[in-house]
């Protein structure tokens, strides 16, 4: 019994040994992280002192939220709904102003669209609207991933060097929520149409294209012009109005990157909050194992401990060395004693 005890110690100060240094090595990780996102780890003493820092980054973050920013105003009953995702013009955020206008205004007869995940979910909407709602189910659309460079490239190599900072207008969205499902919808309203700064870059591009016997996707510029796949441009179809005059029918604009930048901090210094906590724990469990060891109950059971061994010894040797007869009575004074230990182990 003596012996189990003391293995099962020996079992537990190791594996709180063990606790101790995983919670130590949990503890420089996360340092080395918030030391990466610009915070002075020297002041996160304390769970307290970690404490006192979160509330002032949930404090900047709530000044950052509280700041006016293009938002999409159309109205959307419907998201909420059962395998409904929303309408398309929520579904994601644009950052630059340009963009977001004439993107918006590129597919304005889109924007009120509802897509659904089921074609179920979108006859519902069409049917209790009476077929005034556009919907879009997702099982119906049909897309593959494209990864395909901007047009003026091939194999990796640009066929002439372009003006204006083309970029794919797939590649200014960010979407919020359902990353997949909108790469879907948007892949097909949007196809491989090309943002570019102005209509001069946007001519010169096209006519590069073009010139290397390649089909050339619609052009927007940021000024707000629209050149179709076909060459057409000018004309008020192809002109974006102002923002004003497109009354809310307009991608709404993300959150300012020092809002995601002081949301990682946030969450990082929660976890260290956690790891300083769950490390005090351990370090004061592992303390108050080591010293119950030092108790003066422990040792007297060491001391019991080797005195029943010494004992023991002593008995195998007097056996060895007597005759049965006196072997028989020196068991059964043996077992006796070794009854009156078990009591004293009990009583421990």
């Amino acid at each position: 019994m003596y012996q189990e005890i003391f293995e099962t110690n020996k079992q537990l100060t190791s594996e709180l040994e063990c606790q101790v240094r995983d919670a130590t090595q949990k503890l420089k990780e996360l340092k080395s992280e918030l030391m990466k996102s610009g915070l002075d780890v020297s002041e996160l003493t304390t769970v307290s002192a970690v404490d006192k820092i979160i509330n002032n980054k949930k404090a900047v973050l709530s000044r950052i939220e509280s700041l006016p920013r293009r938002k999409c105003g159309i109205p959307d009953p419907f998201k909420g709904s059962p395998h409904v995702l929303g309408k398309v013009g929520h579904l994601a955020l644009v950052e630059e102003e340009d963009a977001a206008k004439v993107i918006s205004w590129h597919i304005l007869g889109d924007m009120d669209c509802v897509v659904t995940e089921t074609t179920s979910a979108a006859m519902k909407i069409y049917e209790d609207t009476h077929g005034r709602q556009q919907v879009i189910p997702l099982e119906t659309v049909h897309w593959r991933p494209n990864d395909r460079p901007l047009p003026h490239i091939r194999n990796g190599s640009p066929l002439f060097r372009p003006v204006g900072n083309p970029v794919f207008v797939k590649d200014m969205l960010i979407f919020p929520e359902h990353v997949e499902s909108c790469n879907k919808v948007f892949a097909t309203l949007l196809g491989d149409t090309i943002l570019i700064d102005d209509l001069d870059s946007a001519n010169d591009y096209r006519r590069g294209v073009v010139q290397n016997k390649m089909q050339c996707p619609t052009l927007l510029t940021r000024q707000g012009e629209r050149i179709r796949s076909n060459g057409k441009f000018g004309g008020l179809q192809n002109k974006a109005p102002s923002i004003e005059k497109l009354r809310g029918q307009v991608f709404g604009a993300p959150l300012p990157k020092g809002h995601k930048h002081a949301s990682h901090q946030i969450e990082l210094l929660q976890q260290y909050q956690v790891a300083i906590q769950k490390a005090s724990d351990v370090q004061s469990e592992y303390g108050s194992h080591l010293q119950y060891l030092q108790s003066p109950e422990m040792k007297r059971k060491q001391q019991d401990l080797q005195q029943q061994k010494e004992e023991l010894k002593e008995l195998e040797y007097s056996l060895a060395t007597t005759p049965k007869r006196i072997q028989t009575q020196k068991i059964i004074n043996w077992i006796d004693e070794l009854t009156r230990a078990d009591s004293r182990c009990n009583a421990f």
